[in-house]
């Protein structure tokens, strides 16, 4: 159960980089994604623990003069598409500038997992 607002921070070693205020997550699970727009930085993934449903966002941020950003909209996800390892997003390496998400969806009364190549915004 949550107390309070249910709120998670991220705060970085690095004190200028402002702290990513995430709501409705009890705690979560932070990712290194590596450098996913080629900019020479890594992106952070967060998945975000919460007690009421199996649906989840995962949060994907970039960095830009020490501030966070999406890089993408967050990506729908089904606890179903983790346990069957589906990961919401990896670099495209057949095609540069672009990502896979992998995403759920309630399709046909049923949760379906759907991956796309998505063109990042530069």
């Amino acid at each position: 159960e949550c107390d309070g607002k249910c709120i998670t921070t991220i705060y970085f070693s690095d004190k200028k980089i402002k702290p990513i205020i995430i709501k409705n997550a009890k705690n979560g699970d932070i990712y290194n994604l590596k450098d996913l727009n080629n900019d020479g930085s890594d992106e952070i993934g967060f998945y975000p623990n919460w007690c009421t449903s199996c649906w989840q966002s995962f949060y994907v941020y970039t960095f830009k003069k020490n501030v966070s950003k999406y890089l993408v909209e967050p990506i729908s996800t089904h606890c179903s598409q983790w346990e069957d390892n589906k990961f919401p997003i990896e670099k495209d390496k057949s095609k540069k500038g672009y990502v896979k998400i992998t995403t759920s969806a309630w399709k046909d009364d049923d949760i379906k997992v759907v991956t796309k190549s998505v063109k990042l915004k530069n």
